[in-house]
């Protein structure tokens, strides 16, 4: 079986990606931001995690996943959970799923073909800033004290139609889930046709007859939808333009790397690729969530799937809801440098931080 997380073992070690430095970096997920800012019960832990942060020793990692969940709360909630995921991450923000992924394609083709990795700052290729830059130096003095300037707009409907569209295209997938486990495939077959699926669909030059097709499929819709608006989340059009995004990304890959061309194949098998944590973990909790018994599709999947990638491979403390807390700890997801708590283990997952960096 080609997957390098999959041989043997599953060895999620190989996915972790977290740049050296003294920092302890802690993902918070949106549950966990959302229970802090209104559990009467979670007040104690909250200003723990708020010294914490201040002392320097420790940042909490804020990603745009959690800006786009966020948009969804009312507007009261949707302000508190903006402002602390802002306050604990000192204004350090990972870079979006998608420039991160194709941060580590690039690094996947430097290694495959035997050059520098493209970024010589390791934190760069998910950071805006370095993690750990001192916290002083993240702010400005003025008037004999420290602050620091932060511009925050409020979220546009389109902003807002964005997310319910990500969240909707989840429904679907129990049926897909249930047909799966009716069919018997098992978890190690279903991670492997997610990621090779996956790979396939990110690359166009690994098989372009594939890309071809799937272009003139969604030509033909555009096409037709005459009265369609363009705007809208999952129009026809959107999706035409997705495709050519992904050719121009692929093309900038192939002048950077030009013998990948001829390589493709065996690029697309390699383990400097499979083993990038924004194409495997995705492929491995999919197949989780559609081996597991009785298992139906969330509204937040996608989400957590997003937070939980960032998270298992550049942080040493995650959270998750409790459901994907334990479906980590089923198949064995966790990377031994990381440790998960769950929606009601907050309070345990701040004392062991304080025990950590005490």
């Amino acid at each position: 079986m080609p997957l390098g997380i999959l041989q043997d073992v599953i060895n999620v070690d190989r996915l972790v990606r977290r740049a050296a430095g003294a920092r302890f970096l802690v993902y918070l997920d949106q549950s966990a931001l959302s229970a802090l800012v209104s559990e009467p019960e979670l007040e104690l832990p909250l200003k723990r995690l708020r010294a914490l942060s201040e002392s320097g020793s420790v940042l909490f990692l804020r990603s745009p996943a959690h800006v786009d969940e966020t948009l969804l709360a009312p507007k009261a909630l949707w302000e508190r959970i903006d402002a602390l995921s802002d306050e604990l991450a000192t204004g350090i923000e990972l870079r979006s799923v998608e420039d991160i992924e194709w941060a580590e394609i690039h690094a996947a083709a430097a290694a495959f073909v035997g050059t520098p990795p493209p970024a010589e700052e390791p934190w760069r290729e998910a950071f805006r800033t370095d993690p750990q830059t001192p916290r002083d130096d993240l702010f400005t003095t003025m008037f004999g004290g420290s602050i620091r300037v932060r511009v925050k707009f409020e979220p546009d409907d389109w902003q807002i139609a964005e997310v319910e569209h990500e969240k909707a295209k989840e429904r679907p997938l129990t049926e897909v889930y249930a047909e799966l486990r009716t069919k018997g495939f098992t978890f190690e077959q279903m991670a492997e046709a997610n990621l090779t699926e996956l790979i396939r669909w990110k690359l166009p030059f690994v098989d372009p007859e594939f890309f071809r097709r799937q272009l003139a499929t969604r030509h033909a819709r555009w096409a037709s939808a005459a009265d369609e608006d363009v705007l809208e989340p999952g129009s026809s059009w959107s999706r035409m333009m997705a495709f050519a995004i992904r050719s121009s990304q692929a093309k900038h890959l192939l002048e950077r790397f030009p013998t990948l061309q001829d390589r493709a194949e065996e690029f697309a098998s390699s383990e400097a690729l499979r083993n990038m944590p924004t194409l495997a973990f995705p492929a491995l909790l999919r197949a989780a969530i559609a081996n597991t018994p009785g298992r139906k599709a969330k509204e937040s999947d996608g989400y957590d799937i997003q937070h939980l990638t960032l998270g298992l491979s550049r942080a040493d403390v995650v959270t998750a809801d409790s459901g994907m807390a334990q479906l980590l700890r089923d198949y064995r997801l966790v990377p031994t440098t990381c440790d998960v708590y769950g929606a009601r283990e907050i309070a345990t997952m701040v004392t062991a931080v304080e025990e950590r960096c005490g």
